[in-house]
């Protein structure tokens, strides 16, 4: 019995010193296939790139001079005027804060021309698409609810 043990615990002593040298051989072309792997683009970074190029075509389009709104991924909004275009960032004369911000084209979610009014109760700027949006939306209330008891009431009389 005793045998038995002293076998079975000298195989897996065996057994465990001969794995590890295997295992860094292992690690070992597994860190030569990760240096191969930095080297090329991840997918993050394919899509990051693609993002970075369509906001620079969109910021371009709307030029220098022109008014634009543009949503940070912080969650902060900046309405102004593009005061200049470069490769790497962009410059908007902020109307709310009046100052220049340098806005980095990875640190933007999205970008789009032009910017809405004032709220008098928030202080917010109103996006004009939502704006527009708000519109059609109470256009269609008003003649889904309130045409309809109109006609009603004056055809009662």
């Amino acid at each position: 019995m005793r045998r038995t043990h002293l076998t079975l615990l000298l195989a897996l002593s065996l057994l465990l010193t001969q794995t590890r040298p295997a295992l860094a051989r292992a690690q070992a072309a597994g860190d030569g296939k990760a240096a191969a792997a930095r080297s090329e683009p991840t997918k993050q970074q394919k899509d990051a790139a693609k993002r970075v190029e369509k906001l620079k075509r969109v910021v371009s389009k709307v030029g220098v001079g022109r008014r634009i709104t543009v949503f940070l991924k912080n969650g902060d909004d900046l309405h102004g005027t593009v005061s200049r275009v470069g490769p790497e960032d962009f410059d908007v004369a902020e109307v709310d804060l009046k100052e220049l911000i340098t806005v980095r084209y990875e640190f933007t979610e999205k970008v789009r021309e032009g910017y809405g009014g004032l709220n008098l109760f928030t202080g917010k700027r109103a996006s004009p698409q939502k704006g527009t949006t708000l519109a059609m939306f109470g256009a269609v209330l008003f003649v889904a609810l309130v045409l309809p008891v109109l006609l009603i009431r004056s055809s009662k009389d």
